[in-house]
């Protein structure tokens, strides 16, 4: 045993520092730098969520992010090493969970899961997803140390207010909390509800106290229903097609069957002979396979398929697929344990290995040097003090912004919320407050990405003849690139003139 924790431990300590190498090569992108541009205003603007900018994210998010934007890590390493950072207390919480019934499955656990999660490369790094699963792996801790329920409850109401729907497996682990401690149910179920409203009740008072509740409470249940319509490529479909959408990329799952098809089926032919497996290990397995199994239901809840709404699931059936070791039946050897474990995780070990590919670091060079030409046209064309209006999703303009410290005209991040169901009232408001909020800023700057995606499909018309009418009559293209497209206001004198 002391010989395999310590190779173990080298393993996962040599594994880090080869990623963290690898990582060092990268530019973070994706949704982060908005979340972190949307913490900026908060910071450096006195901005409030909700109240004076429109973003579909949960409110622990900003606060989360807000943080790391105050503590000044939103740059580019700082924030790399956090998302590192952030891995290894995932790693080291499932080790926690699997050392509590088996140490050598957590080792194996603390190694693997960090090599699954760094296949994905840069841009998943502090996901919102990973955010809340962290909170929920804290309690499950807290929750085999001993039944604190209270805590429990506050660490799930903190994963509620970054993605809700990881809060559905809160009645799973207090339930197990109970059955390991043997705790009084009802009394345990008061204290965890009670910690679970705690967060939520003070981030609704923080809502309240600065005029933002009432527009969240609009985003919710106004908008977020027409939004979670969209499909995983942006488009919008009849019920019928939806469900057909629905169960085909269900079936698929992200092509993460590799990931629970060999240790699901050597667990259940375990659980079939019968193995000698103790009431903790019974308890802590049960419990991991139910929140696995409910968290694999994220993506089809979502109606969105994308690599981060399964990375709760990942962590759950990482745990799983590891804890096959704890099973000790005569017809399995240890060593055919381990190669379906290692089986498993072939897959995304080899992806990991692409980190280093040159071809996908010169690709995320390529996505920066979009935004950095973005960054450098605003240094140029953008009055000391002015403010951008961007039109753009996900294709760099607000990156480019929070790199460049520029403020915001309006609420709106992004157009994409004004072209689905345009036969709503809620979008129709919408479109009749970006143009009133627009006409009223005049920012100096208007930022349009040309290459920004597109709504699709029943309802979406991506065509705005004021919006386009507005433009032409108020502003100038002063700088046109394939990606980006500037448009600085008439009455203006160009910048770029008397800048270096």
């Amino acid at each position: 045993m002391p010989r395999l924790l310590t190779a173990s431990l080298v393993a996962v300590f040599a594994l880090f520092v080869l990623f963290g190498l690898g990582l060092a090569q990268w530019q973070y992108l994706g949704d982060p730098p908005l979340l972190n541009y949307a913490a900026w205003l908060m910071v450096e603007k006195g901005a409030m969520p909700y109240r004076d900018f429109f973003e579909t994210s949960m409110p622990g998010t900003f606060i989360v992010h807000g943080a790391v934007v105050a503590l000044g890590l939103d740059a580019n390493v700082p924030f790399i090493a956090l998302g590192l950072a952030l891995y290894a207390g995932l790693s080291l919480a499932g080790a926690r969970i699997l050392s509590r019934a088996d140490i050598p499955s957590g080792l194996i656990f603390a190694l693997l899961y960090m090599a699954v999660m760094l296949s994905f490369g840069a841009e998943a790094l502090f996901q919102r997803e990973l955010i809340g699963t962290a909170a929920v792996a804290a309690a499950i801790v807290i929750g085999l140390r001993g039944p604190h329920m209270i805590a429990l409850g506050i660490l799930f109401g903190l994963a509620a207010l970054i993605k809700p729907q990881l809060a559905f497996t809160a009645p799973i682990v207090a339930l197990a909390t109970c059955g390991l401690h043997r705790a009084p149910l009802l009394r345990s179920i008061a204290a965890s509800l009670l910690g679970f409203a705690a967060p939520l009740v003070a981030t609704g008072l923080w809502l309240w106290t600065n005029d933002a509740l009432p527009q969240f409470m609009a985003l919710v249940q106004d908008y977020l229903p027409l939004h979670i319509q969209q499909t995983t490529y942006h488009v919008f479909l009849e019920p019928t097609d939806r469900m057909k959408y629905l169960g085909k990329e269900a079936a698929r799952f992200g092509g993460f069957w590799v990931l629970v098809a060999g240790p699901a089926l050597l667990t259940l032919l375990q659980w079939i002979k019968r193995a000698e497996v103790s009431r903790t290990q019974h308890i802590i397995l049960g419990m991991l396979t139910v929140i696995a199994a409910a968290y694999s239901l994220i993506p089809i809840l979502a109606g969105q398929f994308w690599n981060y709404h399964y990375f709760p699931f990942i962590f759950f059936a990482a745990l799983c697929a590891c804890a096959c070791l704890l099973f000790s039946s005569a017809q399995f050897s240890t060593s055919i344990r381990t190669i379906a474990v290692l089986g498993a995780f072939g897959v995304p070990l080899i992806q990991t290995a692409l980190l280093f590919d040159p071809q996908l670091v010169a690709k995320n060079n390529r996505d920066m040097k979009v935004i950095a030409k973005m960054e450098t046209a605003l240094d140029r064309w953008l009055p000391e003090g002015g403010r951008v209006q961007p039109i753009d999703w996900t294709k760099g303009a607000i990156h480019a912004m929070l790199r460049a410290q520029a403020d915001l005209a309006t609420p709106f991040f992004y157009d994409y919320h004004f072209h689905h169901h345009q036969g709503s009232e809620t979008i129709a408001g919408l479109r009749a407050r970006f143009l009133t909020d627009l006409s009223r800023a005049a920012p100096e700057v208007i930022l349009v990405v040309p290459t920004r995606p597109m709504m699709k499909g029943l309802d979406v018309n991506n065509d705005w003849p004021a919006l386009e009418r507005y433009i032409s009559e108020n502003y100038r293209i002063v700088e046109s690139a394939e990606d980006h497209v500037v448009h600085l206001r008439n009455d203006l004198e160009p910048v770029a003139a008397i800048k270096p």
